[in-house]
Formats: C-alpha cells, structure tokens, sequence
C-alpha cells in the first residue's frame, strides 16, 4: 500500500510501476488535471491536420549546398513520414489501432498507452525493426534488458508552498550490494584522483520530478511532456542494456 503523503513515497511507488510495465499504475499517480491537459493535447496534436507537402530533397540542399544528397534524401523521407498521421499515431501509441480508438480512451488509459509507447520494450522493438538489433534480441535476453532498468534513487525533496513538492532524483550509481568489476587491465584503468572525479560527477547528476497535494492530502505528479524521463531515455541508445560481457551483444546502436 502506497503512503501517497508521503511525496517520496509516491515516486518510489511510480519509478516500481514503470518497471513493472503497470502502466495504469504508473497513469494513477499523475495529477488528474494533468491528465486531462495531455489527454487533449495528444489528440489535437494528432487530428489537426499537418503540411500539405513535407520538404522535398531539393528543398534541404537549397537550404544545405553542403548536404550530400544521400542525407538530403533521408532528412526529406523523415520529413513525409511527419505528415503521415498513422505513422505519427503508431510512434506515440503503438498499441492504439487508430484514431477513434485514441479519441475513445479516458484520460488516464490513453496515457498509460503513452508510457507504453515510451518504453524500453517498444525502443527494442523499434531497433529491431529498423536492423539496429538482431532480430532475436528480446527472446536471447528475455526481459532483462526491458524491464527493471529504470533505476533512479531519490535524495530528497523540496517544498515550494503548501501546493507543490520538488523530488530530486538522480540514476542509481551506488546501488548496495552490487560488486564493481574492472573489467580493464590493471595499467589502463582509472587512477583513484580519476575515479574520485567520476564520483563527484555522478552526485551531481540530478534530475527534478514535481508532484502536486491533491484535495485529500496525497501527492500526485505534474506531468507536461515527459514522466521520470521516459521519452527522454526512449530517444537514447540501448547498448548499454545488453550484458557487456557478451562478445556476441551489439557494441553500438
């Protein structure tokens, strides 16, 4: 049971939903006026009619002399793939078949579709799909790679007012009980000076999640245009995600 007066609480409750892939958990702690505001904004964003014409390769290299015509023609199919509303759909809701279905969610289902979409499983997917993975990526490693890698730990929050609670939060760094192997030999590994550095560095690696006091006291997060930084980390690369010391795993994406 989650002591949602409890801000701190609360996020440790969503960072253990995302992780889950409880996606309509995740949606329950989000401020319901929130919702409401992102619920509308996807769908107009969506149904509005874009560009007649995207911008066709002549168009790049007339603005771009220097564009080689090879990345002109790329930046030119991205382009047309944006006036697509069914390719724009299938990015952002993977999972809707449509956009009557989309209109026809509720705020909160049509959000926890959103995180859906934003996931570490469709990033996966998304690589595989476009050859960046082998195609058998998530049935070598099953969910292990998918699930579970959003490791944030926070250290503390901030009151602004009797409204409004600021939670920082960082990536998990030093996480207990794990070893850290050195997986460098002895003569290119980091000195202690160098290894104190990193260490100070990653301290400061903070990030800020804002949760809103609800009518009955319980906190629930701001939500604008990203949660605990999904579709930030959803436009990253996943190399990192597949054991290194595979030889077979991809070195790069």
């Amino acid at each position: 049971m989650i002591d949602c007066h409890d801000p701190l609480a609360v996020f440790r409750a969503a960072v253990d939903a995302v992780n889950a892939e409880d996606w309509l958990g995740a949606a329950a702690l989000v401020d319901p006026e929130c919702l409401r505001m992102f619920h509308q904004g996807a769908i107009t964003g969506l149904t509005q009619q874009g560009p007649a014409e995207a911008p066709t390769a002549d168009w790049f290299l007339s603005r771009a002399p220097n564009l080689s015509r090879a990345r002109a023609e790329e930046l030119a199919a991205r382009a047309a793939q944006e006036t697509d509303r069914a390719y724009r759909l299938a990015r952002e809701f993977p999972s809707v078949a449509s956009i009557d279905e989309l209109q026809s969610l509720t705020p909160t289902e049509l959000f926890s579709r959103w995180l859906d979409g934003k996931s570490m499983r469709r990033k996966f997917q998304r690589l595989i799909a476009a050859g960046s993975l082998p195609a058998n990526t998530l049935e070598r490693y099953g969910d292990a790679p998918v699930r579970g890698g959003l490791r944030y730990v926070p250290v503390g929050s901030v009151a602004e007012g009797e409204a409004y609670m600021h939670v920082l939060y960082r990536p998990d760094f030093f996480p207990r009980g794990r070893v850290v192997r050195h997986v460098a030999p002895p003569d290119r590994r980091p000195s202690e000076e160098q290894l104190r550095q990193r260490h100070l560095g990653f301290r400061t690696m903070l990030y800020v999640a804002t949760l809103l006091r609800q009518p009955d006291g319980c906190w629930l997060f701001v939500v604008i245009h990203d949660f605990l930084r999904m579709a930030a980390r959803h436009e990253e690369g996943v190399a990192l995600l597949v054991p290194r010391d595979d030889p077979d795993g991809p070195s790069s994406v």
